[in-house]
């Protein structure tokens, strides 16, 4: 496109949209003078200096219709796989997985070594003071009865996003969050 095919430069009473509006015109103007009509490629730019020509382009990638692997081709493992947990074997994974194996047939209070753990309890347990700000442990409960975290000793047990503090129940069958602030305050999410 020619110079002389472009139109005239945008009109504007206010001089400061007018100069705007100018200033836009002519970048397009130069943006579209600097397009070559053998290449269509813009020479004046140079974020495109490495730009390369149709032709090194595959036909596979030009055609409408690409090519589709299966997961076998690929090496991949299909769409409706499931881990059982064991068979991750990256140092991270390994290490996210041991955090979530559950501690059953543990009895007794609730303890920093069942930080980043879940408990799984039958019966009404305690939570201690002095567990270190931080502390997050999980209980399930596996019981078909409402089972009792007692507050313990020295300790502020809350009711996550109330103002009720003391003993708290967590459901059947039910997962709730222990979440120590400081060795004197801890919150329970999931409480009923």
């Amino acid at each position: 496109m020619a110079q002389q095919d472009l139109p005239p430069p945008p009109q504007a009473t206010d001089p400061l949209l007018a100069k705007w509006l100018y200033t836009l015109w002519r970048r397009v103007l130069e943006a579209v003078t600097s397009i070559t009509e053998a290449s269509g490629v813009l020479t004046t730019d140079p974020r495109l200096s490495d730009a390369r020509p149709a032709s090194d382009v595959y036909a596979w990638a030009k055609a409408s219709v690409k090519p589709s692997y299966t997961y076998t081709e690929v090496g991949a493992a299909p769409a409706s796989h499931t881990h059982s947990g064991t068979d991750i074997s990256s140092p991270v994974a390994e290490a996210f997985v041991a955090t979530l194996v559950a501690i059953s047939g543990q009895t007794g209070d609730l303890q920093q070594g069942d930080n980043g753990r879940c408990r799984v309890v039958s019966a009404d347990i305690t939570a201690p003071s002095g567990l270190t700000a931080g502390t997050i442990i999980s209980i399930y409960n596996s019981t078909a009865a409402t089972i009792t975290i007692t507050q313990g000793t020295g300790l502020t047990l809350r009711k996550n996003g109330t103002a009720t503090t003391g003993d708290l129940g967590i459901a059947q069958y039910a997962l709730a969050t222990l979440w120590y602030a400081s060795t004197t305050e801890a919150v329970l999410i999931g409480a009923t």
